[in-house]
């Protein structure tokens, strides 16, 4: 049984230039935001470079093992005999390692791309004389310190904690030092993690779509008198955007009218919010024309987490009106716009959604200027910089 899997994404002549890319886990077995934001990137490479083979190698090819609740204890046993964090210990095999190292022995590759800090584990496998790309999407010990916050008076847990984050900011510290190239998904996350040095090596870009956006529901259109759709869309498994709908149920729409309002909420482990009454969870939707058909605003009441929140992105970028907090639009540089409204109190939130005004606000499109940033004629620009054209 093979550990890993592998794809192509663009076949050329043998004399074109080939990149490698490192990926956690297939992405054909699993979709959320990080998943589609590296499948966008790839796609601008190959844009930027016609003539390049691009080779896809993956830890898990069988999503099972990703899951099994055994892979992950062990994984934290494991980690701490080790240097690597439980976060990467999760992503180390043998097998993979293995087949890893004969590729990178056995094949001439331009640029070996590591996606995620996932895979940072791999890094040492690379020779002095192969090119390195880190995709960051995000500041992840930044992001690891908030989640375990909470445990951090626990006597024994806080400090098996505490040392494991330790671990994880210098894996990721040693690693942006190593690599040759990094694409940052935030500003601030460039900012924040940056040295004088990696300005030379380092680009910015957000998420781009590479299909055209949605035209329903254009400005002016006028709202129906049935109940108001709110909607939600992300990985529900991913725990900041389970905190948020949390937070949204428990002090937003409980003070709302329940006969007015309805809470549709989308993607994986969305199903376990439904109530059959105002609030429906729809699970993972294949087509998201289907999402935006089926709601009059969207809501990102994210309250942690780091990096950009490309729903966030996909949701402008389809010029759907949105209601969410200051930190849902982190890494985003937004204009001012009448159909973006950022709040970080409950009630400003429950009297904004149920003031004289919000049909009103229900009928706004995303300005052309802040979807325009989506596009990817900038990100292709920045790839030819950073990565050169020779």
């Amino acid at each position: 049984m093979k550990p890993s899997g592998c794809s192509h994404l663009h076949s050329k002549p043998s004399n074109s230039r080939k990149f490698l890319v490192i990926r956690h886990v297939d992405p054909g077995q699993v979709v959320y935001g990080g998943i589609a934001y590296t499948n966008s990137l790839l796609a601008q490479i190959t844009n930027a470079f016609p003539d390049t083979r691009i080779e896809q190698i993956f830890v898990y090819g069988d999503l099972n093992k990703l899951k099994s609740p055994a892979r992950k204890v062990l994984s934290i046993l494991r980690s701490l005999f080790t240097r690597f964090p439980a976060k990467i210990e999760h992503f180390m095999s043998r097998q993979f390692e293995s087949s890893l190292r004969m590729r990178l022995s056995s094949e001439q590759y331009d640029l070996v791309i590591f996606n995620g800090i996932d895979v940072l584990g791999y890094l040492t496998l690379v020779t002095q004389d192969q090119r390195t790309l880190y995709i960051a999407h995000n500041w992840e010990s930044s992001l690891y310190r908030q989640q375990i916050k909470r445990y951090q008076s626990w006597p024994l847990l806080g400090y098996l904690l505490k040392r494991d984050l330790g671990k994880l900011e210098h894996i990721e510290n040693a690693g942006i030092e190593l690599i040759d190239r990094i694409v940052f998904i935030s500003s601030e996350d460039a900012d924040a993690l940056g040295s004088h040095s990696l300005v030379r090596r380092s680009t910015v870009i957000g998420p781009t779509f590479p299909y055209p956006a949605y035209q329903g529901g254009m400005e002016g259109d006028s709202h129906p008198t049935e109940k108001i759709r709110l909607g939600f869309l992300g990985n529900l498994n991913w725990w900041p955007n389970r905190e948020g709908v949390d937070w949204f149920l428990t002090e937003v729409f409980s003070r709302l009218s329940q006969t007015k309002f309805e809470l549709h909420i989308f993607g994986p482990g969305s199903e376990a919010f439904g109530n059959e009454s105002n609030i429906y969870g729809h699970g993972f939707v294949d087509d998201l024309e289907d999402v935006w058909n089926g709601i009059d605003c969207m809501i990102q009441p994210i309250r942690s987490g780091a990096g950009v929140n490309i729903k966030v992105a996909e949701t402008l970028y389809n010029g759907i009106p949105m209601i969410g907090t200051h930190l849902s639009a982190r890494g985003l540089s937004l204009e001012k716009d009448e159909a973006i409204v950022l709040l970080d109190d409950a009630v400003a939130w429950a009297e904004f959604i149920q003031c004289d005004t919000f049909p009103n606000f229900l009928c706004r499109r995303t300005s052309a200027k802040n979807q325009a940033q989506f596009s990817s004629k900038e990100a292709v620009g920045k790839l030819e910089k950073l990565l050169g054209k020779g």
